[in-house]
């Protein structure tokens, strides 16, 4: 019994988008996370001087 690959590539296809879509998600918010404290840090030397 052969499966048609274009069957079996749509699935693929939006599993390996929806993996992608998370992985830039966390990557963001990730970033976010981190240039936030970066600010915080200048704004606490500004307010030291």
């Amino acid at each position: 019994m052969k499966i048609p690959k274009t069957k079996l590539l749509k699935p693929l296809l939006l599993a390996v988008s929806f993996v992608v879509f998370a992985i830039v998600k966390i990557n963001r918010s990730g970033d976010n996370k981190k240039s936030e404290k970066n600010i915080k840090k200048s704004v606490d030397k500004r307010s030291s001087l």
